[in-house]
């Protein structure tokens, strides 16, 4: 999270080529960096909304009869809902935004959204990103819209605390 996007692009590049996997560069690779770098992310959200929940809950559950498991999907997991949307975003948000992994690590026949956006403004100029850019806004907003049906906003920013 302290490292800059770059630095942390050059060393996927550099560790899979001192492993000698540069076959390796493509589209499987390019989603296991990205689910690297959004990790720390996910966790962090993820654990301080786990934190959040009071244990006497899922052990109140396990005390009328339900099984570890059930417990913890019925209790526990609903309460971090909104850790888990936070996490989601965090990541999906960081990785939609690290450019330079994906130029490093993407092949000629796999381009990420970011780096088609770069390629056509190199070329040529057209309203054709301004509706990628509107058509993005909106699916931001859609995600909103449909985020604030399941999870309340104050959910959001405590971490599942009233």
């Amino acid at each position: 999270m302290l490292l800059p996007e770059i630095v942390i692009s050059l060393s996927v590049v550099q560790l899979v080529s001192m492993l000698g996997a540069r076959g390796l560069i493509g589209p499987p690779l390019l989603v296991v960096a990205h689910a690297l770098v959004g990790i720390p992310f996910v966790l962090r959200t993820v654990g301080v909304s786990l934190l959040a929940v009071n244990p006497v809950w899922e052990r109140a559950a396990r005390d009328l009869g339900a099984s570890g498991w059930r417990a913890f999907t019925t209790v526990t997991l609903p309460l971090m809902r909104s850790g888990m949307f936070a996490g989601a975003l965090f990541a999906f948000i960081v990785s939609f935004n690290n450019v330079e992994l994906s130029l490093f690590l993407t092949s000629r026949d796999a381009n990420t959204l970011p780096i088609r956006l770069l390629q056509y403004m190199e070329y040529q100029y057209s309203p054709a990103l301004a509706c990628v850019a509107v058509t993005s806004v909106a699916g931001i907003c859609l995600v909103a819209g449909v985020a604030s049906r399941f999870v309340r906003l104050t959910e959001f920013i405590h971490g599942g605390a009233k």
